[in-house]
This record gives C-alpha cells, sequence and structure tokens, in this order.
C-alpha cells in the first residue's frame, strides 16, 4: 500500500511527487484542485516519483495514490496530499539570434524546455507587433523578413489556457544586406535628349535587375529619389529650364535594400527658346478670333493689342489654340506669343502677326450724294 505523498517540487504547471512504497510496483494516481468536486486520473504508468503536468498556475491541489494490485483491484488510497503550484513566471532567458540572413533569422533562449512561449516581433520604430502564439521547442527560424533592416523580438511563456507572463524584455538583430555583399552593378551613367523641362538618362547593367534613381538641383540639399526602375533608362520630367542637375543610381535587392549609389552625373537643361512658330488667326469675328500656332503641345503666353498701341494687354496662358473675345468691331489688332517652360519661366515672344475684327456695319463708308429728306423720293 502506499502511504506518506510529499513534494519534492513545483512549478507553476507541474508537480513533481512521491510517496513510500515499492519502487517496482504499479500505482494509480488520482488529483484535483483543492474543493473540487471531481478527481482526475494521472497519466499511466504512475512509478514513484511521478510528475504531474498541465497544471495551473497559483493554485491549491491535493493527490491521492493506490497500489495496483491486479488488472481489477486497487488498494485504498493514501491520505490526500497538498501542494501550490507557484506563480505563472516567465522563465525565458537569455534571448540570443544566430544564422542570421537577408530574410530570415534564427532565434533561441533558455527556459523550460516543455513551456509553450508566445512570440511578437517587428521591426524597430513600428508600431504593431506581429504574433507567433504557443510555440514549443527552440530554437525558432523566423523567415518573412526585410533585408538590412533592424528588429527586436520578445517572448512571453504560457501557463495555462488564458494564462500568459508579461513579454521578456526586447532582443535586437538587423537583417543582412542581402544573401551576399550587394555591389552596385551600374558601370556607366550617360544623358541624352536633353530639353528645357526632361532629361533621358541611361546606363549599363544587367537588363533584368531592379534600380533606384535619385536626383537633384546641384544647390538643394534634397534628393528626390525614384524606387523600382526597370530597364536600363529612365526620363525625368518636370524639370526647371537653364538649370544644373546630378543624378546617382543603386542596384536594388527589394525595394528598401540597395547598394551604395555611384558617383555622380551631371546634366543642365538647355534655355526656355519659343517654340511657338506659324501664328494665324482663324474665324475671326467682330468681336472675338482664333488664335493658332504650331508647336509642341505646352502651354503658351499671348499677348493682344490694337495695332499701333504702346502697351500690350494682359498676357494670357493657354495652349493653342486659343479663343480671344472682348474684341471691338473693324478694329485692327497685333499679337505675339511666347512659350510657357515653367512656373515664371517664359521664352521671349514671337515677331509680331496681325488680324482686323470683322465690321458690324453693313455700309462701312457713307458718301452725300443730295441733300434733302429722307422720305424725298428723289434723294
Amino acid at each position: 500500500m502506499a502511504t506518506g505523498i510529499f513534494v519534492l517540487g513545483t512549478s507553476f504547471s507541474a508537480a513533481n511527487l512521491n510517496w513510500s512504497g515499492p519502487a517496482g510496483n504499479a500505482y494509480t494516481m488520482h488529483y484535483r484542485p483543492v474543493g473540487g468536486s471531481t478527481w482526475t486520473d494521472a497519466t499511466a504508468p504512475v512509478t514513484r516519483p511521478y510528475t504531474l503536468t498541465g497544471l495551473s498556475a497559483t493554485t491549491v491541489y491535493e493527490a491521492e495514490v493506490a497500489s495496483v494490485c491486479s488488472a481489477t483491484q486497487n488498494s485504498a488510497c493514501s491520505i490526500p496530499a497538498s501542494f501550490t503550484t507557484t506563480g505563472c513566471i516567465n522563465s525565458a532567458s537569455g534571448l540570443a539570434t544566430f544564422g542570421t540572413t537577408f530574410n530570415a533569422t534564427n532565434l533561441n533562449w533558455q527556459g523550460f524546455a516543455s513551456n509553450p512561449f508566445d512570440l511578437r516581433w517587428r521591426p524597430i520604430g513600428n508600431a504593431t507587433w506581429t504574433d507567433v502564439p504557443g510555440i514549443l521547442g527552440r530554437p525558432y527560424v523566423l523567415t518573412g523578413l526585410n533585408p538590412a533592416t533592424p528588429y527586436e523580438w520578445q517572448l512571453a511563456a504560457v501557463c495555462g489556457p488564458g494564462q500568459s507572463t508579461a513579454y521578456s524584455a526586447s532582443n535586437l538583430f538587423t537583417t543582412l544586406f542581402t544573401t551576399t555583399p550587394r555591389i552596385n552593378v551600374v558601370t556607366s551613367l550617360s544623358a541624352s535628349g536633353t530639353t528645357f523641362n526632361a532629361q533621358n538618362l541611361s546606363w549599363i547593367g544587367p537588363p533584368t535587375t531592379l534600380y533606384t534613381v535619385r536626383w537633384r538641383r546641384l544647390s538643394n540639399p534634397t534628393w528626390t529619389v525614384i524606387a523600382g526602375v526597370t530597364g536600363l533608362a529612365y526620363s525625368l520630367t518636370g524639370l526647371s529650364a537653364s538649370t544644373p542637375y546630378e543624378w546617382q543610381l543603386a542596384t536594388a535587392c527589394s525595394l528598401t535594400g540597395l547598394s551604395a549609389y555611384t558617383g555622380s552625373s551631371n546634366f543642365t537643361t538647355v534655355v526656355c527658346g519659343n517654340l511657338a512658330s506659324s501664328l494665324t488667326t482663324l474665324n475671326a469675328s467682330s468681336t472675338s478670333t482664333t488664335l493658332s500656332c504650331a508647336g509642341p503641345l505646352l502651354p503658351y503666353s499671348a499677348q493682344i493689342r490694337v495695332a499701333g498701341a504702346l502697351s500690350w494687354g494682359t498676357a494670357v496662358t493657354a495652349t493653342s489654340p486659343y479663343n480671344a473675345t472682348g474684341l471691338n468691331p473693324g478694329t485692327a489688332y497685333e499679337f505675339q506669343v511666347a512659350t510657357v517652360c515653367g512656373p515664371g519661366q517664359v521664352s521671349a515672344y514671337s515677331p509680331v502677326s496681325g488680324f482686323t475684327t470683322a465690321s458690324t456695319n453693313a455700309c462701312p463708308v457713307m458718301y452725300t450724294l443730295k441733300d434733302g429728306f429722307w422720305d424725298d423720293p428723289t434723294v
């Protein structure tokens, strides 16, 4: 008969129990929280000493044991012995990483081997954690990371259903730039087709690689970055005329992992020249006409005045053709056009071209042939 149960040690989820009785005998054990109405059978085979597992933290239990006399008969149970599991504590310590690559790392720690842990990780500075619940065993391989990125991770011990500790302090690591140190594969930069507001850039390198372009005015401390460029050429637009620029290129292993940039290549946009030509007027009426010019589809600045006037009217910016209204009937006008190259950038104006609005007088010139009254049929 088994007697005198005593406790060798407890944790938050287990208790190591021993008792008096033949060491080779088979036993049966029952346990429950003190005050509970139902006993739970311990998992067979029960030999001494025996470790009960799957317990709840900070809970008072009682256990009793009996000798197995035959397949159908047990001895009387021993007097129950009580014990208390410890509080739910985080046994994770010594957090460390090893074998870090550009997109993965191995996480390792010290702690109870049978204890599941909740993991959370994030890029440093990110407000949101990614959770990985109930990890059993270690090390744990963390994948799906970005190259050349600093991360932090923490562990919390899972003590039972709905029972877990506070998270540990963070362990930090940084992923590699790529699987091997990435070098810039670009060997040459060139620029061609310069206009007053655009520039074609090209380079030599693998055609299937992603690239990142950055450019700026030479006097500007801030770069404009264009990521994910494919191919071996890129057209910069929205530039200012007569302005010096510089640009550089980096090879990308992802949209966030880059090689070092190349040295700068410089170019200067051309002067804002007037691209308007062949000034004409169409559909002239007594108060309006359509002004037109040949040239690229750009905004133009048009000025109109009565022929011979000393000053021009307010300049109007529009694309060609432009409908000029509010004119006077039977009046000779002249106009000129300039190309608008950008904010505050206007070319010189073109030579003057003229037109005359239609007159509203059906008889524009009258002569007196005979004095008299209008109702006199002889007049």
